[in-house]
């Protein structure tokens, strides 16, 4: 027993000073403050369960302490959080100071401050409320604004009362309007050509899988490299306004990584300025004349031109109205289910708003572009993305949705990031990060030399030069091609008639995601594969054709995969675009066909009249076609 009890006494002192030696310290809190300080010692800076009478400058040389030498967990923890704790009330002023760098390193340490500091989880839980808050005001004062600006042009309030004659000054602000979307119209074309050029290289796996995140891989190829030793190759990648390539120099061959398509690329650096310019000119304009986003918002050359050649005044202005209907009831749309099936927080481009200019709803308190605040608001974002407000809103084109995320009445920033900066006409997956690099890139000039006044006061003739000088240079640029090979926008009779023709076939209905699009998959290829038509043929049954609605898919029973945009127009560079599949009856189907023939017929023509017998675009590598599929048919 004796025995046992001493057994018992001798664990207990091991333990206690196993405990002891490891953690605790005999030290009062004033002697490891000390010795902390003096000795800049983190071990002692841990066991510190007590700082009362500690002046805040000790305290944060005791953070930046642990900062510099702590450890993620245990005793650590306890401590930073101890720590910051005792700053007291001007816990978040402080936290901010040199830019936030030492609020920063202490999260990077201990994730879980933002949580058990009550400061920064209240500023958690106000980001959603100022984020709703805001985009409730923003869709109300842009209804407000479309309202008056229909009154304004005499558009009536009722979508089915059209045709009415306009007065003088009506028909003078239409004029304008005309003016500058002809001149957004050649912008707009000249992005979307230039959105098709090689401009660098990336790594890529020759089965068509990315490669690893190491190398730098995030995609597919999209098609089937030739057939080689090789297991990787160097492939040409297409200009991203929103990303450098991997590489904008052409790589060393290498014995077992090939480069392909090394005469297919045109400079990064030049596209990429002279893009940013067009951006610039974009924007100028759709502050100078807002109406016009009713047309442009769409994103596509051809409808902007449409409108922008309509000789007749009153349906060009009804062309407007209908655009400008359709806006309203998607801000009615968007503030119904705001708060619901519409999540603020997937609201990126307004958060980045938020945290890069210091946005505010009315009567806010919280300045979100403050270091502490933007890092809370970041941490609730999370991995939302725009993309599912999008969808949720049955928007394709994130241009569709500046209504919801920035004031209509020439706003700059938001402008620019989307009706200029590549997201017209694209479909685009807009990340908090991402969207926070645009908002910053925003406030800069696009180029030296071309920053832009006042539109209240610019020349917009002189303007309207320009802006056709940077169109032209930009829609020429092609890979081998002498710069002075004609131009996207020269006004000669023929290429002026050919381009009419186009615009008008181009704006056909079959050529675009239909009205009955409710569901739809990502397009691997320029085939439809057996399991892709598989889940076409369920989606067909479900919801019947997309462009016509039909629940039949036709004589022989089979839907049919439509590639949007159409893979033949997409080959030959004349649309852009991430395609998806979606069902096609055989009769859409038939129709398309004939369509994308004669608008491929006159595309060649107007190539030739332009005095550019090969047309703009890509320039691809050897490409060998994916075997054809046993189950399904390619309708794109």
């Amino acid at each position: 027993m004796q025995r046992a009890a001493g057994n018992a006494a001798t664990a207990a002192a091991l333990d206690v000073q196993r405990w002891t030696n490891s953690v605790l310290s005999f030290k009062s809190n004033a002697e490891l403050v000390r010795a902390a300080l003096d000795d800049d010692d983190a071990g002692a800076a841990k066991q510190i369960n007590d700082v009362k009478g500690v002046p805040v400058p000790d305290i944060l040389k005791l953070i930046d302490l642990l900062n510099r030498k702590g450890s993620t967990w245990g005793r650590d923890v306890m401590a930073m959080l101890l720590f910051w704790e005792s700053v007291g009330p001007d816990l978040i002023t402080v936290a901010n100071a040199d830019g936030g760098a030492r609020w920063k390193l202490s999260v990077a340490k201990v994730p879980t401050l933002t949580s058990d500091l009550p400061a920064i989880a209240a500023l958690k839980t106000a980001f959603p409320k100022d984020v709703l808050a805001l985009a409730q005001s923003t869709l109300a004062d842009n209804r407000t604004f479309v309202v008056k600006e229909m009154g304004a042009l005499g558009i009536s309030t009722d979508p089915t009362v059209t045709g009415a004659q306009l007065t003088t000054g009506q028909h003078d602000r239409m004029r304008d309007l005309q003016d500058a979307a002809a001149v957004i119209a050649r912008l707009q074309a000249a992005q979307e050509h230039a959105r098709t050029l090689n401009v660098g290289w990336r790594l890529e796996n020759l089965d068509g899988a990315p490669p690893p995140a190491s190398l730098g891989g995030t995609e597919g190829a999209g098609y089937v490299p030739p057939s080689t030793g090789a297991t990787r190759m160097y492939v040409p990648v297409t200009f991203d306004p929103f990303a450098k390539p991997e590489l904008d120099q052409a790589p060393v061959d290498a014995p077992l990584i090939p480069v392909v398509g090394r005469n297919s690329v045109v400079p990064y650096a030049q596209v990429n300025t002279l893009y940013a310019t067009a951006t610039s000119f974009t924007e100028l304009f759709l502050e100078k004349y807002p109406e016009v986003y009713a047309i442009t918002r769409d994103g596509k050359s051809a409808s902007t031109a449409a409108f922008a050649q309509q000789k007749d005044m009153v349906a060009a202005r009804d062309q407007i109205g209908v655009g400008m209907h359709k806006l309203i009831g998607d801000i009615e749309g968007a503030q119904t289910k705001l708060g619901e099936d519409l999540d603020p927080l997937d609201l990126v481009p307004l958060h980045a708003r938020m945290t890069g200019s210091g946005l505010k709803p009315a009567g806010g308190t919280i300045a979100w572009n403050e270091p502490v605040a933007a890092l809370a608001a970041k941490e609730v974002v999370g991995d939302h993305d725009f993309q599912r407000a999008l969808r949720s809103m049955a928007i394709d084109v994130a241009a569709n949705a500046l209504f919801m995320v920035a004031p209509l009445t020439g706003a700059g920033a938001m402008l620019v990031m989307l009706a200029g900066i590549g997201v017209l006409g694209a479909k685009a997956k807009f990340s908090a990060d991402r969207a926070a690099a645009l908002t910053q890139a925003a406030g800069t000039a696009a180029a030296p030399g071309t920053a832009l006044v006042d539109a209240g006061t610019v020349d917009m003739a002189t303007k309207q030069a320009e802006a056709d000088k940077v169109a032209v240079e930009l829609a020429v640029l092609q890979a081998g091609v002498d710069a002075a090979v004609g131009s996207a926008v020269q006004s000669g009779t023929r290429v002026a008639e050919l381009e009419g023709q186009l615009s008008g076939k181009l704006a056909n209905p079959l050529l675009h995601e239909g009205p009955n699009t409710h569901a739809y998959i990502d397009a691997t290829g320029p085939r439809v594969r057996a399991y892709e038509s598989e889940t076409i043929q369920v989606l067909g049954e479900e919801h019947g054709c997309h462009s016509c609605g039909k629940r039949d898919a036709g004589k022989y029973g089979t839907w049919i995969g439509d590639h949007q945009p159409p893979t033949g127009l997409v080959r030959r560079g004349i649309v852009n675009g991430q395609q998806i599949l979606v069902p096609h009856c055989e009769s859409c189907s038939g129709l398309q066909s004939v369509l994308v023939r004669e608008i491929t017929e006159l595309w060649s023509a107007l190539q030739v009249a332009r005095g550019r017998p090969a047309p703009p675009g890509v320039l691809p590598p050897v490409v060998v076609p994916p075997t054809a599929p046993t189950g399904g048919r390619d309708g794109g």
